[in-house]
């Protein structure tokens, strides 16, 4: 009996055996190929993304209009004051949001919302390629620059401000979720940069004993026309007595042309002057220049501004020609604050002039108007250290 019992033991660990080693086998290959998986969506969502150390700098900085002023001139904010400032460490996107990222964020809120919903809320306003540019040439751009998968690469424009910032919370959403599934714990999210952080990304860092000229522009020297044409895209240059310099097409794109089309700046960013304008969160602002107040203040709306200037009337004198000047400039900004939820765009675009990619040049936008203009990039902040390890060795190249 004792011999019989032992002997189906003997069978039975003899036929449990191969199946002891299997399951486990499947089970550790699967969690392994599925962690694999979520490691690299998290390291694709990082690909893109720059790294820019503090830094303190001046902001604000331009130069009198080398150029005749255009007529989009009039969204363009005076002069504002140069001022020292640091900024934290964060990361920004290599280059603009395209229409390739748009289509993917599109197709899932369709699935979330239903297609009637989704293209109400979220589908780029393309119609703005007719209504802002009223020329039959363009009627192929208004039907194709979303939907055609040539145009994949290209800047996505016709986006308001609230809609870029929903897509700043869909690829946050995105990465919480792939976080989560690696039991990290962090609040790292993607944002539309500040002011102060995109001037940061977009100045020039060279040492100080080579600094001999103020980061004006993105570039690190005074160009030429000729060698403008070859570093960004952009619209007409006319000189002061308003020869055309420039053209449309001159620099090889006659509207928005495919991201990182032109060389980075030196950290390896693209298109920071134009191509597309490119939304911040900053409200727009203009500045308070007071004798009797020395504190520096931003004046964000139609009434602190108005106000600013009946102060000015009453207190300053009307022969002043400096002070008529600022009142001029007031008056100016004025108009563009008029719209309610103004926000700051950088950059200049295809079709602005060149004082745009002026680095301390802001542009005020009302926040709900789209337009072919203007697009965005990205900002990465609250990053842990815990997620260094999934972030590119090298900036990313096209």
């Amino acid at each position: 009996m004792k011999l019989r019992i032992n002997h189906l033991l003997s069978v039975g660990i003899i036929f449990a055996y191969p199946l002891l080693l299997e399951y486990p086998k499947i089970n550790t290959t699967q969690a392994i190929t599925k962690d694999y998986s979520v490691d690299k969506e998290i390291r694709s969502l990082f690909s893109k993304m720059i790294y820019i150390e503090r830094d303190s700098f001046t902001m604000g900085q331009v130069s009198s209009p080398e150029f005749k002023m255009t007529a989009s001139d009039s969204t363009l904010f005076s002069p504002g004051i140069m001022k020292k400032t640091a900024v934290d460490t964060f990361y920004i996107s290599a280059t603009e949001v395209t229409n390739g990222d748009w289509k993917e964020f599109y197709q899932e809120k369709v699935l979330e919302l239903g297609q009637a919903s989704a293209k109400k809320q979220f589908f780029p306003d393309t119609s703005l390629w007719v209504k802002e540019f009223p020329y039959s040439y363009n009627a192929p751009m208004a039907e194709h620059y979303f939907s055609h998968p040539r145009f994949n690469g290209f800047p996505v424009v016709g986006i308001t401000w609230d809609q870029a910032r929903a897509f700043c919370r869909w690829k946050s959403e995105q990465l919480q979720r792939l976080l989560e599934k690696k039991g990290i714990k962090s609040t790292a999210n993607f944002r539309l940069p500040s002011e102060l952080e995109w001037e940061s990304a977009a100045k020039n860092r060279e040492s100080e004993s080579k600094r001999a000229k103020r980061h004006v522009y993105v570039w690190p020297v005074d160009k030429s026309v000729l060698q403008i044409n070859r570093l960004c895209n952009i619209g007409q240059i006319r000189n002061i007595n308003n020869v055309l310099l420039k053209d449309y097409a001159d620099d090889g794109c006659l509207y928005t042309c495919q991201v990182a089309s032109y060389p980075p700046n030196y950290q390896g960013i693209y298109d920071l002057a134009g191509n597309v304008s490119e939304w911040t969160s900053d409200p727009g602002y203009t500045y308070a220049y007071d004798a009797t107040n020395p504190s520096i203040r931003k004046l964000t709306s139609l009434q602190e501004v108005e106000g600013q200037i009946q102060h000015l009337r009453r207190s300053i004198d009307p022969t002043d020609p400096l002070a008529s000047l600022y009142i001029k400039w007031l008056e100016h900004d004025k108009n563009i604050l008029r719209t309610n939820d103004t926000k700051i765009c950088k950059g200049g675009s295809w079709a602005d002039g060149i004082i745009y990619t002026q680095v301390g040049n802001r542009q005020g936008i009302k926040k709900g108007d789209a337009s072919t203009k203007i697009g965005f990039r990205l900002v990465l902040s609250n990053v842990d250290p815990v997620l260094s390890k999934y972030f590119p060795k090298k900036n990313w190249t096209p």
